[in-house]
């Protein structure tokens, strides 16, 4: 038994390393070099985005995006809002259509809402707004609220909320699992994008790199075998190998079903932390590129100052919960970052809603209903 595990531990490292050799000797086929548009946590509401993509799709919701344009999302696709399996899925098929256009390109990121899907972690799946999942109006939801209430008053899970919890959910978080490890393995979801604007180097993740992720790249590629890519010690963190390293890692979580890396703490890890470190900043070893956050609500997007002159863009404006939507377009060849604000009003949010349920009534994602969790 003891010899089948470790085969099967060995199997899966080759198998992550060989992809991250893929991963790193690639073409670049799509280098977005004409501009990126980076928008923050959706957190189930698809039909607020549709605001958010004006260039990027037609009067139908339909991808339109143009060649070298880049559109990126920091992940947190789910919870809170009505729409939140539909809200994952509608990006996802946008993804899929800027493939098979070849015309652009759609980056999603891993959230930390994701991420507690594949812990299984009920609680915080409750906590977090997971009874989103379901139709209102179901014993479902009303099951999914009553714990909910369970929770908030006593802060723990008695055995018969327990039980109830684990019957309705286990079915959705296992098929959910599935879907998110496929689209892990296939390059469809990763935990880190990097490029950059004019001569600035910029990571886009979901919470942000702290300075101990950074450090324990730093560590890790001095020892193992990523040594033999980015060469001995002293290993300087740059944008493109931490982030080959970060992609790597979370193929591997996948693969291995092992969340105990570094790059998922919830104290310092890449989807849970706010970017404070132990000496109260992130400088020594993340000094040498900028960085694109969500994760930490802010009520408009801001921009700080780290260590050397690098910048923080925080770009999760609550879209559940603020009247005002933000988003940054940057360019590339003129090194402009600008801030977007779209104004909702009852008329745009009308038309906006009426475009994402019209896609709703009309597609489906390859086998599975956009309206599978909605009983």
């Amino acid at each position: 038994m003891i010899g089948k595990i470790v085969n099967k531990k060995i199997i899966i490292f080759i198998t992550v390393y060989i992809l991250f050799f893929l991963n790193v000797f690639a073409e670049e086929k799509n280098t977005c070099a004409n501009g990126y548009r980076v928008i923050g946590d959706l957190h189930g509401m698809g039909h607020e985005i549709i605001n958010l993509l004006d260039g990027y799709i037609d009067k139908d919701g339909n991808w339109i995006g143009e060649k070298n344009h880049c559109l990126i999302f920091v992940g947190d696709y789910i919870d809170r809002g009505e729409y939140s399996w539909e809200t994952y899925n509608y990006v996802s098929y946008l993804q899929a259509q800027a493939i098979k256009n070849g015309q652009g390109k759609v980056i999603r990121l891993l959230g930390n809402h994701e991420l507690l899907i594949f812990k299984k972690d009920f609680r915080n799946l409750i906590l977090n707004g997971a009874c989103s999942w379901f139709n209102k109006t179901s014993d479902d939801f009303k099951t999914c609220e009553w714990v909910n209430t369970l929770i908030s008053k006593e802060d723990l899970l008695n055995k018969d909320a327990l039980y109830f919890i684990e019957k309705i959910f286990t079915p959705l978080v296992l098929e959910k699992s599935k879907q998110l490890k496929k689209d892990i393995e296939q390059g469809n979801i990763v935990a880190a994008f990097d490029f950059k604007n004019n001569k600035e180097d910029i990571v886009v993740t979901h919470a942000g790199i702290s300075d101990e992720v950074c450090e324990a790249f730093a560590d890790e590629s001095s020892s193992t075998c990523f040594s033999c890519i980015f060469g001995k010690k002293p290993v300087v963190v740059t944008a493109t190998n931490i982030t080959k390293w970060l992609n790597t890692e979370l193929v591997y979580g996948a693969f291995s079903n092992d969340h105990d890396h570094v790059i998922y703490s919830q104290r310092y890890g890449i989807f849970w932390n706010r970017l404070k470190s132990e000496s109260g900043a992130v400088s020594k070893f993340c000094s040498k590129f900028s960085q694109i956050r969500g994760h930490t609500i802010k009520n408009e997007i801001t921009i700080d100052t780290l260590e050397k002159d690098k910048l923080l863009y925080s770009i999760d404006v609550g879209l559940y919960e603020n009247s005002n939507k933000e988003y940054l377009d940057i360019d590339p060849i003129k090194g402009t970052a600008l801030i977007k604000t779209v104004h909702s009003n009852p008329s745009s949010s009308n038309k906006s809603k009426q475009i994402f349920d019209n896609f709703l009534k009309n597609y489906s994602i390859e086998k599975g209903d956009l309206h599978s969790c909605r009983k």
